[in-house]
């Protein structure tokens, strides 16, 4: 590390006494594999240990200037950890004496760059510097739909697409999940959004991040026609499912091989909220456009028993 003031020294000397019991090591002026060269490049200091279940390399870069670190400075730190030929780190975190001007703290939050002041590292928790946070949000969507007296049929989906309902003047109101959805999203949620705000309320102190809103709109007298078979009935229970939920993420960076002798970098993202586990490997480059591996499969579930695999370019 090139030569500080006391108070960075400081920090480095906290950040080792946070951590070093956790069996994290902490090295100054590290010499840090870069992606592509068999060149090393300099980190003012480098961290790396344990982060709950995940093993992290977390870069600082201390800048001790006399004015704001600018958008032009950071510009710069970001291709040195995120460019090409990009320094092979987990994370990393600037901290700046004097803080940073609007314009660095704009891209900072767009980039998911963490920013500290002296003081404000001085005060932070290093033992939590590893995996960020992660929202699954599915948003509201009709999940289930009742009907008394029940109608047993071999496959809900086909009947929810195929199945119509005529109201008692004989007027056909349309497939089944087409009037859930009208009675929902088009008539129930624009006229009471005190039921959609309690809705959300409920959604925000679930534990298991999802809620269920139950509507019943009045069909008393409707019928049901499905494959050339009427159904009367006498209610209809149409329910509401949403999920919002935070989790822990993980980010994974690792070379891949080719036959050809090529080698190409990749970044995985492990995240886990809402009762699933989803596994997303995304190749490093703009061009030519990336092929994205996904894996989604509820919580608990190993390989791929249970999970979705999708490949596509996005």
């Amino acid at each position: 590390m090139p030569a500080r003031t006391n108070d960075f020294q400081e920090l480095v000397s906290l950040i080792e006494r946070t951590l070093a019991p956790k069996g994290a090591k902490i090295t100054d002026s590290a010499e840090v594999e870069v992606f592509g060269l068999a060149t090393t490049r300099e980190v003012d200091v480098l961290i790396e240990g344990p982060y709950g279940p995940y093993t992290m390399k977390v870069a600082v870069e201390a800048k001790d200037e006399g004015r704001k670190l600018d958008i032009g400075a950071f510009d710069a730190l970001c291709q040195k950890y995120r460019g090409e030929c990009r320094v092979l780190v987990d994370k990393f975190v600037i901290v700046s004496r004097n803080g940073f001007t609007k314009g660095a703290k704009e891209k900072a939050t767009r980039l998911d760059v963490e920013l500290l002041t002296l003081d404000e590292a001085k005060e932070k928790d290093w033992s939590k510097t590893g995996p960020g946070t992660c929202t699954f949000q599915k948003p509201p969507h009709v999940c289930k739909i009742f009907f008394l007296p029940p109608i047993e049929v071999p496959d809900v989906k086909d009947f929810w697409h195929h199945g119509h309902l005529l109201c008692p003047h004989g007027h056909d109101h349309g497939p089944i999940i087409q009037y859930a959805n009208c009675k929902i999203f088009h008539q129930l949620f624009p006229s009471r959004p005190d039921v959609v705000k309690a809705f959300q309320q409920k959604l925000a102190r679930s534990p298991q991040g999802e809620a269920v809103l139950i509507a019943k709109p009045p069909v008393n007298g409707f019928t049901v026609s499905y494959r050339g078979q009427q159904h009367q009935i006498s209610s209809m229970a149409i329910h509401v499912h949403a999920v919002s939920q935070t989790g822990t993420g993980k980010h994974s960076i690792f070379h891949r091989q080719s036959s050809r002798g090529d080698s190409r970098l990749l970044h995985q993202i492990e995240m886990s909220g809402g009762g699933m586990d989803l596994s997303l490997i995304i190749p490093d480059g703009p061009t030519p456009p990336p092929q994205i591996g996904l894996r989604v499969q509820p919580s608990g579930k190993k390989g791929s028993e249970g999970g979705r695999r999708k490949r596509g370019h996005h």
